[in-house]
């Protein structure tokens, strides 16, 4: 089993959760079950599919090191994620639009902190802090996408404040799919009940229903819970050639049949928030940690 799979797993024997609480913020999580899975392409491409209903959108790069979005997105940010451990600087300060009502948080230092010298990653606590006050940006925005990456503690430490779901994106190799149940079960173990969908990306339907009927076989006889299917986005070599050459993802996608996919998984997203809005919501509560 891959090095991925084997950590999530020795994760959950360490969590105490209480159940699920939707939260008041209309946050979606996307996760990678493993590096390279494409979670960033399709976190930002529901983002636009948003921000395109004419809904306020934010969309934050979990990733303080590096982080993809701006260079998908063809932005500079001033301030990324990174800049903001310690306290010190206020995460409007990080926050810049990118096109109509599409705003971003993006990843990394940004340009201020790379001037500054690299510095080292969050540790966890430190995330966990970093998250919080980010999430006092969410009730200006109609829909917040979090793009969480692949790393357990970047999952968890995104969710914390709130969510109302999650996204595990997984490709179709062995390695792939067993790191995509290990991470259901360790988000099963942090927040019990909280709704997943399973999105398979670079493949068509017929192998992404047999990915997704692996994992929900194994979850419903291991975890006795249910996960859905979130959607198959296609391999597109247009889209991939046109990244490739510098194409912000706004110009890159238009027409191609990923981008067509993934605005279809939005759309269905957005319904589901906006069916969810005319129900009272219990308020969310973040599990206790030692």
């Amino acid at each position: 089993m891959n090095s991925q799979a084997e950590s999530l797993r020795a994760f959950v024997g360490l969590r105490t959760a209480e159940p699920w609480r939707a939260s008041d913020d209309r946050v979606i999580l996307v996760a990678g079950a493993r590096g390279g899975s494409g979670a960033s392409l399709i976190a930002a491409g529901i983002a636009l599919a948003a921000a395109g209903e004419g809904r306020r959108t934010l969309l934050v790069d979990g990733n303080e090191e590096v982080g993809a979005l701006h260079h998908l997105l063809g932005v500079t940010p001033q301030v990324g994620l990174g800049a903001l451990r310690g306290g010190t600087r206020d995460p409007h300060a990080a926050v810049g639009a990118v096109a109509g009502p599409l705003d971003l948080l993006a990843g990394g230092p940004g340009k201020e902190g790379a001037e500054r010298g690299s510095a080292p990653p969050f540790a966890p606590g430190e995330r966990r802090a970093v998250f919080r006050r980010v999430a006092q940006l969410y009730r200006n925005y109609d829909v917040v996408v979090l793009d969480a990456g692949a790393s357990l503690d970047g999952v968890i430490a995104a969710g914390m404040p709130g969510l109302r779901r999650c996204l595990a994106v997984t490709g179709a190799e062995p390695a792939a799919v067993a790191s995509a149940y290990a991470m259901l079960k360790a988000i099963d173990a942090t927040w019990p009940g909280a709704p997943v969908d399973l999105v398979v990306n670079r493949h068509d339907d017929v192998h992404a229903r047999t990915v997704f009927d692996q994992v929900q076989h194994a979850a419903g006889r291991f975890l006795a819970r249910a996960v859905s299917f979130g959607g198959a986005v296609p391999h597109d070599d247009g889209l991939q050639a046109a990244l490739i050459a510098g194409q912000p993802l706004v110009e890159a996608a238009t027409g191609t049949t990923a981008a067509v996919a993934i605005d279809a998984i939005a759309s269905r997203l957005m319904q589901e928030l906006d069916h969810h809005a005319r129900r009272s919501m219990a308020p969310f509560r973040p599990i206790r940690r030692p």
